[in-house]
């Protein structure tokens, strides 16, 4: 998983007002799991290096704001 920041527009921007949306691509889930669908919630789990990349974004929006 790639996070990508861009700059925040300054406080005396005119579109410092402007809301920020923040798209993410699902983590890592476990490929393996034939008995499980992928387009009903909740789906299969996610494998270790999907916990760390959720783990990840979560400390981003966090540090966002």
């Amino acid at each position: 998983m790639t996070l990508v920041q861009t700059a925040a527009p300054s406080l005396t921007s005119p579109h410092a007002s402007t809301p920020v949306i923040y798209l993410a691509r699902h983590a890592t889930p476990d490929w393996n799991r034939r008995d499980i669908r992928y387009d009903v919630a909740p789906g299969p789990d996610l494998v270790p290096q999907g916990e760390a990349e959720a783990a990840r974004l979560g400390e981003f929006l966090r540090d966002a704001g």
